[in-house]
């Protein structure tokens, strides 16, 4: 299992960086590779030639003519000079998505260097140096940055008075707008495979940082959540970006697929005392005029009481105020961009950096292409928050969890994928995990998760809705402090998975379970003695369980979790409770569990006994004294498979366990 098939899976191959090491945008990496096969993505190699380089890949649209705008020792033109207030219009093609991102990226002068460098390529010929109209530009892709080149030659729409195929900046000598574009395109394979997008990926694929995007028509968040994320995001400085929905086109002066960012939220009051969130939105292009609720010249403006009256003089020509309730129905998406994920402050009210990233690259391959029905058989990884540095009181820390899964196309491709998280303990005879925190499939092609973990260790695990969907994937774990060590689980791992169950409602009992023991063990051969039928059924695993007085209560409730290796045989387990003398023994032979079998202790629904693949949760109504409790599955003999009965009362119990196999 793990991240594909392996001959020794204990030798399953692992490439790791040393350490970690700071990147341009001011975050530690590190970087654990458990890939077996390659990325099959063939970067461009920087072309070499002698004289005036024409693209023979992305070429010149037939409808188009183009020119060459010779950048020929004019390296300041390729970045904006106004950074603060940048200024351009979109071409013929429709990017305006791209455009929105863009514009949020200009004032961030390191990212803009990192996309187009100031090393337009010369070539030197005959002892000089020569001019050969190549244009060096970057995009992150799959965990790393990868080298685009592109010629200067700008295209134009034919016949058209100069209409240009790309977007541009007013001022004409500034070409790095357009340049990023066309290394945009060249990227995704040509012009028109980047008409129409996602303000999010292309936000990852511009600056290698993460987003949390949430489909407004699918989300199980409620609309305060989502507004408390927004005004959060944007007071830590993120991006946050939005579309229109195409079932909303043309909705009060909306255009369908038009982008915008979230600028500012407003929590105000009317003069009749009612709340109300307005968003202050933005659009790049200033195309959009808003003519719903709110608008410029709304009458809703006269409920408002004379100190809101800052909020409409602080749009700019570019911007708009609609109601937060306006924005959730009739956009298809919020997305939250960041280069490290936007969490809560702690404790004392101070900002939280997760400035340390560990890069985890796996694939879906083979068996491991299990998607949501064979969940466990997916790649696993573990890591372990110590408990020295990270937290002084052992009070949870925050972490962020981004799954990134590999495109082959831009928007097409994408399978609904989900990253979920398991608290891990390891025994001698397997893993105990238990899966925390609420989890749902996302049709993204990025996914992320912000948790608050105790120090201890954690599974993740990344999986896809359906069997057989194969491809790479890149798990990126933000942390305050540096991991130590990143683990590949293999199939050989035993795994017992800890569900979670109903609260116990009892009247007129105490049924708060704080005390909890465990009985681990292995059936092997010779101690997996079938059902009750079989002659070896007592070589079962038995365990004996004193229950002393429980003060006022006349009888105690002892809650069982009996757990076994998920990847073990499919054999069904079955448990029983019975009562037994102070001066009995234990384990129990055979004849006496056949002669006893029906007189056992009833569950507390009145049941007795439930067969389950690998978990029971039986629970009982006791009186004090003692008990034998025999695990037992239907199939004798068998494979070597781990288990666990975990034991879970009001009051400590004495408890021994027999034919554990240990």
């Amino acid at each position: 299992m793990g991240c594909g098939p392996s001959k020794d899976e204990s030798a399953h191959p692992v490439r790791s960086s040393d350490t970690y090491t700071l990147n341009l945008f001011g975050v530690y990496e590190r970087v654990w590779d458990f890939r077996e096969t390659h990325d099959v993505f063939q970067a461009q190699a920087p072309p070499t030639c002698i004289q005036l380089w024409d693209d023979p890949v992305l070429c010149t649209p037939k409808d188009c003519q183009s020119f060459r705008a010779k950048i020929e020792g004019v390296h300041s033109l390729l970045l904006c000079k106004d950074p603060e207030n940048p200024d351009f219009n979109q071409g013929e093609l429709d990017t305006s998505y791209f455009l929105t991102v863009i514009e949020k990226l200009t004032s961030r002068t390191d990212i803009i260097k990192h996309l187009i460098p100031n090393d337009t390529l010369r070539t030197v010929h005959k002892k000089a140096e020569v001019y050969v109209g190549v244009v060096h530009c970057r995009v992150w892709r799959a965990g790393r940055w990868v080298d685009i080149y592109v010629d200067d030659s700008v295209p134009s729409v034919a016949n058209s008075g100069g209409i240009r195929l790309l977007s541009y900046c007013h001022d004409k000598d500034e070409l790095w707008l357009t340049f990023i574009e066309k290394a945009w395109a060249r990227f995704w394979g040509g012009y028109s495979n980047i008409e129409y997008g996602y303000i999010h990926d292309t936000y990852s694929s511009l600056t290698g940082g993460i987003y949390d995007a949430i489909n407004l028509e699918k989300t199980r968040l409620k609309p305060g959540d989502i507004y408390f994320r927004i005004r959060r995001a944007i007071s830590q400085g993120a991006i946050v970006g939005c579309a229109v929905s195409r079932k909303h086109d043309g909705v009060y002066g909306l255009t369908a697929g038009d982008t915008f960012t979230i600028e500012d939220t407003y929590q105000v009051h009317t003069q009749r005392g009612k709340e109300i969130h307005l968003l202050r939105m933005r659009d790049p292009l200033g195309y959009t005029i808003w003519k719903g609720p709110w608008n410029q010249n709304g009458s809703e403006w006269a409920s408002l009481p004379p100190e809101h009256d800052h909020i409409l003089s602080s749009v700019s020509d570019q911007e708009f105020i609609m109601a937060f309730r306006d924005v959730i129905a009739y956009m298809e998406y919020i997305c939250v961009c960041s280069m490290t994920p936007v969490v809560d402050q702690d404790n004392n009210n101070k900002p939280v950096h997760l400035r340390f990233c560990t890069h985890i690259f796996g694939e879906w391959r083979g068996q491991t292409a299990a998607g949501s029905k064979k969940l466990l058989d997916n790649p696993k990884f573990s890591f372990t928050i110590p408990k020295s540095g990270f937290s002084k009181d052992q009070s949870p820390v925050n972490v962020g969890i981004s799954l990134l899964q590999f495109c082959k196309d831009r928007l097409d491709g994408r399978a609904p994928i989900t990253l979920r998280m398991f608290k891990a303990r390891q025994q001698k005879q397997g893993m105990l995990i238990e899966e925390i925190g609420e989890t749902f499939e996302q049709n993204f092609q990025q996914v992320l998760r912000t948790m608050k973990l105790r120090p201890g260790k954690y599974m993740i695990l990344p999986h896809t809705a359906k069997m057989n969907t194969e491809r790479h994937f890149l798990i990126r774990l933000y942390t305050a402090l540096p991991l130590r060590t990143i683990q590949w689980i293999p199939s050989t791992e035993p795994l017992l998975l800890l569900k979670e169950d109903k609260p116990l409602t009892l009247k007129d009992l105490k049924c708060t379970l704080d005390c909890c023991e465990e009985v681990w063990g292995r059936w092997t051969e010779g101690l997996q003695g079938g059902y009750i039928y079989d002659r070896d059924f007592d070589l079962n695993p038995q365990i004996d369980i004193s229950v002393p007085e429980g003060g006022d209560e006349l009888k105690q409730v002892i809650r069982f979790k009996v757990l076994k290796d998920w990847n073990s045989d499919d054999a069904c387990l079955g448990f029983r409770l019975f009562r037994i003398g102070p001066e009995d023994g234990v384990p129990k032979e055979t004849q006496w569990l056949y002669n006893n079998w029906e007189h056992t202790v009833r569950c507390r629904d009145g049941s007795i006994e439930g067969w389950e693949w690998d978990y029971l949760a039986p629970t009982f109504l006791v009186e004090p004294g003692r008990y034998c409790g025999i695990l037992y599955n239907e199939k004798p003999g068998g494979s070597d498979t781990a288990y666990c009965i975990m034991v879970y009362s009001a009051v400590p119990l004495q408890i021994k366990g027999y034919n554990l196999g240990n």
